[in-house]
C-alpha cells in the first residue's frame, strides 16, 4: 500500500500550495518514483546547494571562478544558477567535497557563503540557507570551565565539535565549531553565573568575513550601516576578528598545507608550493633586523612575539595577519582585480566622438621591428621588482647574446599577432601600508608586479604614442 504523501515532512506545504492553486485530491495525477540505486547516488553524488548574502547583484561567472579558486580544486567541478543567488555544485572527488565542506567559512567579495548539502531530492527553494560553519574562540576560560564549553558555545551558535588541548596550538582560548545563522548579528561574549556572580568571556570568530562593527551583523561593514557616520562608542563590535599562533609542523583544524609563514606575501591565484592554504604563496626570507635564520628559529620568533602581543612586519613591509585575515585579504583583492565586462550600449556608443585620425591611427598600426624590442627591454632598470618568474630586466640583458634572437621573436608574435602568452601577464600584487599600523584592508595600498616579457612587449606598443600624439 503507498504511503499518503500529506504524511512526509512537507505536508503542511503541500496542502498550503494546493490551496493557493486551487487544487483538489482529484486533480492530481501522480507519478511514482521507483528509486533506482546506482543510477541516483550516481546523479546526486557530492552534490551542494549555495547562495551569497548580499542583497546587491553580482557575477555567477565570477563567483564560480573564484569558488573555484578558493577550494583548489583536484578536479572540475560541475555549476548551475537556478535562480538569481541561488547556485548548485557537484564535485568529482572526495578530496575536493571534503575541502569544500570541512573548510571554510568561505566568501565572495567579503560577503558570507552559505553552502550545504544537497541530497538532490529536496526543492532548492525549500533549503534555508542561513548557516555557515565557523571556528570561534572563547577566550580566557578557565580550565575549570572546560566541561562546559558546549553549552557556552551554544549560545554563540549550534555546537559541532570543539578541538582539545593541543602543544600545536599557543592561546590563552578554547576553539569550537558552530553553526552561526547570518540573520542575527554576532556574539561578543558568552556569559555565566557562578555563586550569584556574572562572569563574560570574550568571543572571537576564525576567518571571518565582513562585517558590521555598529550591528554585529554579516555582509556589510559599519560605513555601510545607514549613512555610515558613527561615533566611535558606536562601534561595539570591533575586534571580533581572531588569530593565533602555531608551532612548526601543526595548523588549527584541518587543511591542506602547514598554513605558517612570514616575508613577503605574493598573490599568485592558485599556489602549488609548501603553503596551500589560502592560495597565497608565503616565503621565509629574514628576520627583521635582515638576519637569516631557519625556518623553526623564525617560527619560535614569532611565537615569542605573539605572546607579547606584538604586529611582526615581513621583509617586504607587510604585517603577518592571522591565515583567517589573509584569506580575508585575497578574497577582497581577487574581486577588485576581475572585471565583470558587459556589452556595450549601442545608443552610448553612437554618442562617442572619434578622436584618432587616419593618419594617428597609421602611426599606431605601423609594423614592429628588433631594434623596437632591444630599445624597451634596455629602457627597463636593471632590478626593478620583478613578476611571479622572479627574473630581472638584468638577466635578459646580459643574456642578450644567445637569447636575443629568440625573445624577440617570441615579443614580435606577440604584438603582431595580438596574443600574450599563457603567464606572461601573470602579475604579483604586492600590499603597501598606508599608514604604521592598518586596521583595514582599505589600508593596504596594491601594486601589479609584471614580468620582464609582459614590460618587454607593451613598452614598445607606449613608445609608440608619442608626444605629438598625445598632444
Amino acid at each position: 500500500m503507498a504511503a499518503d504523501p500529506k504524511s512526509a515532512d512537507g505536508g503542511k506545504n503541500i496542502d498550503h500550495m494546493m490551496k493557493q492553486l486551487g487544487l483538489t485530491e482529484e486533480d492530481l495525477d501522480d507519478v511514482i518514483f521507483e528509486e533506482e540505486p546506482a543510477q541516483s547516488v550516481e546523479a546526486t553524488r557530492w552534490l551542494a546547494i549555495a547562495r551569497v548574502c548580499t542583497d546587491g547583484e553580482y557575477s555567477s561567472y565570477w563567483f564560480f571562478k573564484n569558488m573555484r579558486t578558493a577550494w583548489d580544486l583536484a578536479q572540475d567541478v560541475k555549476t548551475r544558477t537556478l535562480e538569481p543567488n541561488l547556485h548548485t555544485f557537484q564535485f568529482a572527488c572526495l578530496g575536493d567535497w571534503e575541502r569544500m565542506t570541512e573548510g571554510g567559512p568561505w566568501s565572495f567579495r567579503g560577503n558570507p557563503v552559505v553552502i550545504v548539502p544537497w541530497d538532490g531530492f529536496r526543492k532548492p527553494s525549500s533549503i534555508e540557507l542561513f548557516h555557515i560553519d565557523i571556528w570561534i574562540q572563547i577566550h580566557d576560560l578557565p580550565v575549570g570551565y572546560a566541561p562546559m564549553l558546549k553549552s557556552l558555545a551554544s549560545k554563540v551558535g549550534e555546537f559541532i565539535t570543539a578541538e582539545g588541548a593541543s602543544n600545536d596550538l599557543d592561546g590563552n582560548f578554547y576553539r569550537v565549531r558552530v553553526k552561526l545563522d547570518v540573520r542575527k548579528p554576532l556574539k561578543i561574549v558568552v556569559s555565566m553565573v557562578r555563586a550569584n556572580k556574572h562572569e563574560l568571556f570574550l568571543v572571537k570568530y576564525e576567518r571571518l568575513t565582513n562585517w558590521c562593527q555598529v550591528c554585529g551583523h554579516l555582509g556589510h561593514e559599519y560605513k555601510d550601516h545607514r549613512d555610515g557616520i558613527h561615533p566611535p562608542q558606536a562601534l561595539v563590535f570591533k575586534d571580533l576578528r581572531a588569530g593565533w599562533s602555531i608551532r612548526p609542523g601543526g595548523q588549527p583544524g584541518r587543511g591542506r598545507g602547514t598554513g605558517r609563514g612570514t616575508g613577503r606575501v605574493s598573490f599568485q591565484g592558485r599556489g602549488r608550493g609548501d603553503h596551500r592554504s589560502d592560495n597565497v604563496n608565503i616565503t621565509v626570507e629574514r628576520d627583521l633586523d635582515g638576519i637569516e635564520k631557519t625556518h623553526d628559529e623564525v617560527m619560535d620568533d614569532f611565537d615569542l612575539n605573539r605572546k607579547r602581543g606584538a604586529l611582526q612586519k615581513g621583509a617586504g613591509g607587510l604585517p603577518l595577519q592571522p591565515r583567517g585575515n589573509v584569506a580575508t585579504m585575497v578574497d577582497s583583492f581577487a574581486g577588485l582585480f576581475t572585471t565583470e565586462i558587459d556589452e556595450p550600449d549601442p545608443q552610448v556608443l553612437e554618442k562617442v566622438i572619434p578622436k584618432v585620425t587616419d593618419p594617428m591611427n597609421e602611426q599606431l598600426m605601423r609594423p614592429y621591428n628588433a631594434d623596437d624590442v632591444k630599445k624597451a627591454l634596455y629602457s627597463i632598470g636593471d632590478l626593478k621588482a620583478p613578476g611571479g618568474d622572479g627574473l630581472h630586466a638584468v638577466f635578459f640583458k646580459k643574456c642578450w647574446d644567445f637569447l636575443g634572437t629568440s625573445l624577440t621573436k617570441e615579443v614580435l608574435d606577440a604584438i603582431n599577432d595580438k596574443i600574450i602568452p599563457d603567464g606572461w601577464n601573470d602579475t604579483v600584487i604586492v600590499l603597501i601600508l598606508k599608514v604604521e599600523s592598518p586596521e583595514k584592508i582599505s589600508q593596504y595600498r596594491p601594486i601589479s608586479l609584471c614580468n620582464v616579457l609582459y614590460k618587454n612587449t607593451s613598452d614598445p606598443l607606449s613608445e609608440n604614442v608619442d608626444e605629438d600624439f598625445v598632444a
